[in-house]
């Protein structure tokens, strides 16, 4: 299942294509004339086990490239979906690589992990189950005001 923008994002839109050749993809939004609604796209999360993120903010050639970390990733792991995302410096600050993520470092790459844990259920909702337990234990409210007190203190 795909959401999102992919005009102007050229990585975005090769991975996509490349990712359309190898497995059967759900795609919404205005580059695809098909929309979907917040409920409906939340029950599509509920029923993946993977959710693949794009992080890069490139639109143009002239714009300086950069990543963001989105509600996708946390949406992805409230979920229970394993998510693939590049490895970049922000979301590090979140979750870890092959702990509570796995990375893509290229097309070939991306599509070889999704495949491998499609296959490998069980390796498949470790990851998914230390990124939920991880995220329990670090973002619930609470949490994180009682951190931004401490410091303010």
């Amino acid at each position: 299942v795909y959401k999102r923008q992919v005009k102007g994002f050229k990585q975005r839109k090769t991975y996509l294509d490349h990712l359309d050749k190898n497995f059967k993809l759900q795609k919404y939004g205005i580059d695809f004339n098909n929309f979907v609604s917040n409920t409906k796209f939340n029950d599509l999360y509920k029923r993946s086990k993977i959710v693949i993120n794009f992080a890069e903010n490139k639109k143009n050639d002239d714009v300086i490239y950069q990543h963001r970390v989105l509600g996708r990733v946390f949406d992805s792991i409230t979920f229970g979906c394993l998510l693939i995302d590049t490895k970049y410096w922000q979301i590090e600050t979140y979750y870890k690589s092959n702990s509570s993520y796995v990375s893509y470092n290229s097309k070939k790459n991306l599509v070889n992990k999704v495949r491998y844990f499609l296959k490998n259920e069980k390796k498949r909702v470790k990851i998914v189950d230390e990124a939920q337990k991880y995220s329990k234990n670090q973002y619930i409210c609470r949490i994180i005001w009682n951190n931004i007190f401490q410091e303010l203190n």
